[in-house]
């Protein structure tokens, strides 16, 4: 069976985010994981060694305090998860679990556990001065794990997927991520953009084509097209892209890079991701 890792944060729109999990998880017929951090960056193995008094009494009052809080809205959301599921006739298995520990260590510990086909996450709004000195938990792990993640942007209604674009920067990768795009996105009834933008490079067009028809003969039963777009700015030319053509699910493969590569490269997984107020659904090279 199919497993699906939730990371939530127990937020007031919870039942917004159902309405959009729940048809997604029924038609991948997968079992579900619901995993919430209460954020804690003081967390120890044994807190008591911890004094019983002062400082650290009360810092321990407080963290056991927010876990009962977690612990019982958790049980909420499951439960609600399961019922809706019953509801649906599709009364599949739904796992929770919540742990002390910074959220996006203790999203990466439980996907390296339950090897997920897919990670669904969040995207909270951030001003560029939170991403620059703080990231998010979402842009951590979108960059470190190797599951494929698909994040839901703030307060998006759900609708079934129907024009997806992927990226490609015509890597040979490209096959085998279009191959999971296609197997995840298999229930519902698509059309594929695959689609190189052309910054200021040349002889662009054949490579594509070659990639384009290999991935047309893999994927028969999938209309496919294919095509390079010429811009000057990437972002304004993907963005020109989905506003034309009517995209509503975004997906592209993540090269793994080093500190000093992320630090001098503005990854363009991170650009979409912020810049984007529709799904992406990342991949990843490896």
């Amino acid at each position: 069976m199919k497993k699906i890792l939730i990371p939530t944060d127990l937020s007031e729109n919870v039942s917004q985010t159902l309405s959009y999990l729940l048809p997604l998880v029924i038609a991948q017929n997968a079992e579900v994981h619901l995993v919430h951090a209460v954020d804690d960056p003081f967390v120890k193995e044994e807190r008591k060694d911890f004094d019983d008094t002062g400082v650290e009494k009360y810092t321990t009052d407080i963290l056991y305090k927010m876990r009962a809080e977690a612990d019982a809205d958790m049980e909420k959301f499951a439960s609600l998860f399961r019922a809706s599921l019953e509801q649906a006739g599709n009364p599949l298995p739904v796992y929770s679990t919540v742990e002390n520990g910074l959220p996006d260590e203790i999203i990466l510990t439980k996907a390296a556990a339950i090897q997920p086909q897919l990670i669904i996450l969040g995207r909270h709004h951030h001003n560029r001065m939170d991403r620059l000195f703080f990231g998010s938990v979402t842009q951590s792990v979108m960059q470190k794990t190797h599951f494929p993640v698909l994040i839901l942007p703030q307060q998006f209604v759900y609708a079934q997927p129907k024009e997806i674009l992927y990226m490609s920067d015509m890597d040979d990768h490209d096959i085998i991520s279009i191959g999971k795009l296609i197997n995840l996105l298999q229930p519902f009834s698509i059309n594929l953009h695959i689609v190189h933008f052309n910054i200021n490079e040349i002889g662009t067009e054949e490579k594509l084509f070659a990639l384009g028809e290999k991935i047309k003969n893999d994927h028969q039963e999938i209309p496919i097209t294919y095509e390079t777009v010429d811009g000057e700015i990437l972002r304004v030319a993907w963005q020109q892209y989905i506003q034309k053509r009517g995209i509503d699910l975004i997906a592209l493969t993540a090269h793994k890079h080093n500190g000093l590569q992320r630090l001098l490269n503005q990854d363009t997984a991170v650009d979409v991701l912020y810049h984007s107020n529709l799904p992406l659904m990342v991949m990843h090279k490896y």
